[in-house]
């Protein structure tokens, strides 16, 4: 049995966009390689990078900008799930990336060549443009190109020209100038300092140092390099040395008193100017001061001094010439501080004892070296010891001679006498006389007194006496006895 049914059929339409073309850009712009349009509302669509499969646009996005090379497919799908695909090529050619240097130091009076600079290798078929006018890929720079220049580079091909562009500012840097002396001429004991001192520099000189200046002392050529943001300026100098004169007066010395030394500077033809005004090359001082001298060659001086101290000669007194008793001799003492003694009997002590005839002399010098010397003459005699001659009777009367008249008390030898004492008594005990001079002679009176005429008769006398004498030294004797007085 025949059964019929119907169906009713609705055809979609497609989304029906203006689809994109295969496409070429520059390398490195953000060209919109796409816009889509005339997309019915609701429509989904998305834009697949091949191979990786990355989504480059989704819905939502219309515009799509060009960045990785490569094939690219765009599939749309409506709201009735009808789905709509298509793909296109994006080609990227090149662009000429350069840079150039943010600025570009070029030195006062010079120039400098000024080219791109590329990561790699230059490519090809690239067209020049800076604002010099210039079309060449490397330009020379001069100081009256100081500011900014600018530089395109262009890239033809098929699809159009590929451009990059850059700029850099040219700075013209001022050297300063400096100019040390051609030639110097410096005393050999001194030195000289060479200086290039100029505002923001760095220096660099032969010897190696970098300061602004440099004390030399020897004979050479000495240059400099000064820079500035490499700009650079050099000079050059040179010493050479004269041999100054050297004085030297010696170690600080003592002069004896009355002795004088003479000061040399060595020599004579030096100009010459001594402390004391003198100006000849050697002068004679007898010590106590400070001395100095300067001397004069050739523009070069030097200079010394020497204390010369005043010593003082030992004080040296042997006295007179002796006399000395054969058996016994004498010393001699003597006492000088600070000094060294020599005998002529070669002995150093401050004593000696001399039992010879002679010349005996004596040598003293002292911790300066000053010396004093003595001599005295010694001669021999028979010793003798010290005694008293006292007459027994002594007449007051005219007859009598002046000696016999008075109580004399003489020595019987040389000796030195350093103490006397006589006293006279009568026979009952009384004093009569009395001295401490044995010149002074009793005369007979009464304690000076005459008193009915003499008093002959007997008399006692006592004597006390202390001697030196060739075989003692402060010797004290007693002298008892009488004396009869005549009429």
């Amino acid at each position: 049995c025949p059964n019929l049914d119907t169906s009713h059929v609705i055809f979609n339409a497609l989304p029906d966009p203006v689809l994109p073309i295969d496409a070429s850009i520059c390398d490195g712009d953000s060209t919109v390689v796409f816009r889509l349009s005339s997309i019915p509302p609701g429509t989904m669509f998305n834009l697949i990078e091949e191979p990786t499969g990355s989504a480059m646009i989704t819905s939502g996005a219309d515009e799509f900008y060009g960045q990785v090379e490569g094939l690219y497919d765009l599939i749309l799908t409506n709201r009735d799930d009808c789905e709509l695909r298509d793909s296109f090529n994006l080609s990227l050619n090149p662009t000429p990336f350069f840079t150039l240097p943010d600025s570009t130091g070029l030195c006062d009076g010079a120039s400098q060549l000024l080219s791109p600079t590329y990561d790699g290798n230059a490519p090809a078929n690239v067209e020049y443009r800076w604002s010099t006018a210039d079309g060449n890929e490397e330009i020379t720079v001069r100081p009256n190109d100081e500011g900014q220049i600018w530089l395109d580079a262009t890239i033809d091909n098929p699809q159009g020209g590929c451009s990059w562009s850059d700029t850099t500012f040219v700075k013209v840097q001022e050297v300063p100038e400096i100019t040390l002396d051609e030639r110097a001429t410096i005393c050999s004991d001194s030195s000289l300092v060479l200086d290039a001192t100029a505002p923001g520099v760095t220096y660099l000189w032969s010897t190696g140092e970098t300061t602004a200046s440099i004390e030399v002392s020897q004979a050479d050529t000495y240059s400099v390099v000064i820079d500035i943001n490499g700009c650079t300026d050099d000079s050059e100098i040179e010493v050479t040395t004269i041999q100054a004169p050297e004085v030297s007066l010696g170690m600080d010395t003592v002069v004896c008193d009355g002795d004088a030394i003479m000061l040399t500077t060595g020599n004579p033809l030096w100009n010459t100017n001594w402390s004391t005004g003198e100006t000849t090359s050697s002068i004679t001082v007898s010590g106590g001061a400070l001395y100095s001298v300067t001397v004069e060659d050739n523009g070069c001086t030097d200079s010394d001094d020497i204390m010369i101290d005043l010593g003082e000669l030992p004080v040296l007194d042997l006295g007179d010439d002796l006399e000395i008793c054969d058996l016994v001799g004498a010393s001699l003492t003597v006492s000088i501080p600070n000094a060294d003694i020599l005998w002529s009997t070669g002995e150093t002590t401050s004593t000696i004892n001399i039992t010879e005839a002679g010349e005996v002399s004596i040598m003293a010098t002292t911790t300066d070296g000053c010396v004093a010397e003595d001599a005295i003459d010694v001669d021999l005699r028979e010793c003798s010891r010290f005694g008293l001659y006292v007459p027994n009777v002594f007449s007051r009367s005219a007859q009598s001679s002046d000696d016999n008249q008075r109580f004399i008390i003489t020595p019987s030898t040389s000796a030195r006498i350093d103490f006397y004492e006589i006293n006279v008594y009568d026979r009952w005990g009384n004093l009569v006389f009395q001295s401490n001079d044995i010149n002074t002679t009793w005369d007979g009176t009464i304690n000076g007194f005459e008193t009915n005429g003499f008093n002959p008769g007997v008399f006692m006398y006592a004597i006390k006496v202390t001697y030196s004498d060739d075989f003692d030294t402060d010797r004290t004797d007693y002298f008892r006895g009488d004396i009869t007085l005549l009429d």
